[in-house]
This record gives C-alpha cells, sequence and structure tokens, in this order.
C-alpha cells in the first residue's frame, strides 16, 4: 500500500514480472468486455430499448415471417375460389382451414423469472465490484492527477451499481427503464476503459530522459 501514498507516476517503476501481469490482466478484460459485447448482441440485439423489453417481457415486433404463414401460397390460381366458395385444390383435396389472426400471432414473452435474475443479479455482484476494485487499484498508480482520477472511480462505482440494479427496474416495468439500460452501460463501459487502457499505456510508454 506504500505504493499509493507516493506522488507521481508509479506504473513505469514497477518491475518487469509485475507490468507482465497487471498487463495480462488487462488485456483479459478487454477480451472480457468484447466476448460481454458479444453476448449481449446475440440475446437482445444492440439497441436499450430492446434490453429493457427482453426483462420486462413486452413484445416489440411480431415474429418474422408471420404475415407468410397467414397465407403461404397468396396469389396461386390453384387456391382461386370456386362458385361455392371451396377452393379448386379444396374441392381435390378437402375444405380449406380457417385460421384465426390469434393462433397466428407470436406469443406474449413473460416477465423475466424471479430466479433467473436472481442468477443475473448474483454473477454481477460477485464479478463486477472485483473488477472495479482491480482496475480501480491500477488506475490510482498512473500519472492522471488526483481530481479527475477520483472523478471516474467514482463514476465508475456510481454506473456499476446502477447498471446491476437495471434488470430489476425494467422487469418492474418503471419509466425510462430502456434510458437506464443505455445511459447506466455506456457510462460504466467509458469508465472502465479508460481505467483499463490509461494503466497499459502508463506502463509501456517510454520514460523521459
Amino acid at each position: 500500500m506504500r505504493d499509493f501514498e507516493r506522488a507521481g507516476a508509479r506504473l513505469r517503476a514497477l518491475s518487469l514480472d509485475a507490468r507482465i501481469a497487471y498487463s495480462v490482466f488487462l488485456l483479459f478484460t478487454f477480451a472480457a468486455f468484447g466476448v460481454t459485447l458479444v453476448l449481449a448482441a446475440d440475446l437482445v440485439g444492440w439497441g436499450a430499448e430492446r434490453t429493457a423489453d427482453y426483462y420486462a417481457g413486452r413484445v416489440t415486433q411480431p415474429a418474422p415471417g408471420a404475415s407468410a404463414a397467414r397465407s403461404p401460397n397468396a396469389g396461386s390460381d390453384s387456391l382461386a375460389p370456386t362458385g361455392d366458395g371451396v377452393g379448386v385444390r379444396g374441392a381435390l383435396e378437402g375444405p380449406t382451414l380457417e385460421i384465426p389472426d390469434e393462433a397466428l400471432a407470436p406469443p406474449r414473452p413473460e416477465p423475466m423469472p424471479l430466479r433467473k435474475l436472481l442468477e443475473v443479479s448474483h454473477f454481477h455482484l460477485f464479478s463486477i465490484p472485483v473488477y472495479l476494485l482491480i482496475l480501480s487499484h491500477l488506475f490510482m498508480l498512473s500519472s492522471v492527477p488526483a481530481a479527475p482520477r477520483r472523478a471516474v472511480i467514482v463514476i465508475a462505482a456510481v454506473t456499476s451499481a446502477l447498471h446491476v440494479a437495471a434488470p430489476w427496474i425494467a422487469r418492474a416495468d418503471w419509466p425510462g427503464s430502456r434510458a437506464i439500460f443505455g445511459v447506466s452501460g455506456g457510462a460504466m463501459t467509458l469508465a472502465y476503459l479508460v481505467m483499463m487502457a490509461v494503466p497499459l499505456i502508463d506502463m509501456w510508454r517510454p520514460k523521459k530522459g
């Protein structure tokens, strides 16, 4: 802890072993963020509104192909009605079936079950603080002045807590849940990226003089 009490840049003064260890951790953190973004895009896409709808169980658009299922052979002459109201094909094979629109509608998704939401929060509450703690320690060793350094750490902490709470807010269908997802996720990502990139650059840039 004495390293945190001394003023000035200290990352470049670390031993080669320490710089390698910290650099590997930071690179793995970049990879973890990339995998998280890909996973989130695979689940709900890139829009914050779809993320909130996923947790709230709202339907945002009809299922692809629903309109095609209503009339798969629309425009075919073989299905033209005859005088008695039965299609040509129906006259040969049997009467046509009238499917109500309700049967063709996509199933309405339900809000995320409480147990699954607890599992999501459990994972985030154990993993995000660890990253926040380690990245904050590395960031405190950088050459960034005290005031902006402290501001970045506070922003990262507040937005991390808000983003962990965002699924619960969306599940309750509170107004503004979509904005909370977008703002908290974007601000948290920027703060974490700063705390990852600055120490990595600080450690490996050439020393002056």
